[in-house]
């Protein structure tokens, strides 16, 4: 059986859009290369 577990990111509010989606990228993709599935953004 797959256990789900939930997941907040909070991040610093003085990153600009570009940085905040930069950030946003990164976390998925280190959740995605170690198995994980992002059921909801």
């Amino acid at each position: 059986m797959l256990k789900s577990y939930e997941t907040v990111f909070i991040a610093t509010p003085v990153l600009s859009d570009i940085q905040m989606k930069e950030a946003v990228a990164k976390y998925l993709d280190l959740i995605k290369e170690n198995g994980g599935e992002v059921v909801y953004e």
